[in-house]
């Protein structure tokens, strides 16, 4: 049974890499959170501590925007993201996979942010609430101090050869609290679907792929296009730097 449901799963799996990427273990896992996501019709949220991070998984239907929602979430609570990647089936369910820090000093074990995520995710679904809503209220709660500025700048590149279906867009920056949170806001608002994405940090440089699609599901077409998004992007990087620090 288990071997039969591992089958339909990565059948149904459309992001290349999948299979070569994660232990046949976790695609089980996986398996069993995308049943329950149709079973309950919620968002399912996992998460597993490890040495030095935690990975909090995602499991719900795909809509545009959804990544964004999820990176402001994680910022709201108090995660740094270390890593994340996204998965598409082409049944419309998306496994959303975040490698997280604490990077802040107040009192609550990862346990009760994780039920707090559960909890505004719901709202956000219910249109409640949305998550700018809940990083005002975390920066009304909690004293902000400011980011130190990077030494050096963003920067942002365009491929349209390595994927059949998707641009990629590497975005090299300085890290800072919420940056993801910002790249993938300003793709959604310049109208791109963020398809899979591969987010890495390095002490405290961010590298981040965003594979993504213009609403038509076309790929990005002329120089004026790609400039308009490096714009925005890199305006971003610099809003986030100054508008939201760090937490204490």
């Amino acid at each position: 049974a288990d071997r039969q449901k591992l089958m339909d799963h990565c059948r149904l799996m459309g992001t290349p890499g999948y299979t070569r990427e994660i232990l046949p273990e976790r695609m089980l896992f996986h398996a069993g959170l995308v049943a329950k996501f149709h079973e309950r019709k919620a968002m399912q949220v996992a998460h597993e501590s490890f040495v030095g991070y935690h990975e909090i998984t995602f499991c719900g239907g795909d809509r545009p925007g959804l990544f964004a929602d999820l990176a402001g979430v994680l910022f709201s609570e108090g995660f740094n993201v270390l890593g994340a990647r996204i998965f598409s089936r082409s049944d419309g369910v998306v496994i959303d996979l975040f490698q997280v820090e604490v990077a802040d000093t107040v009192h609550l074990g990862v346990e009760e942010r994780v039920s707090r995520i559960r909890k505004k995710i719901k709202k956000i679904e219910d249109r409640r609430e949305s998550v700018d809503d809940f990083i005002r209220q975390r920066t009304r709660t909690y004293r902000m101090k400011p980011w130190r500025k990077p030494l050096f700048g963003p920067k942002v590149s365009f491929d349209n050869e390595s994927s059949g279906a998707c641009s990629v867009i590497e975005v090299s920056a300085g890290d800072r609290p919420g940056l993801l949170y910002g790249l993938a806001t300003a793709l959604h608002r310049l109208g791109l679907d963020v398809r899979t994405a591969k987010v890495s940090t390095l002490t405290d440089r961010a590298h981040d792929v965003f594979y993504v699609a213009e609403r038509d599901g076309g790929k990005i077409d002329g120089a004026a296009r790609r400039s308009e998004i490096a714009q925005g992007l890199e305006a971003q990087v610099q809003r986030t730097a100054a508008d939201l620090g760090s937490w204490t």
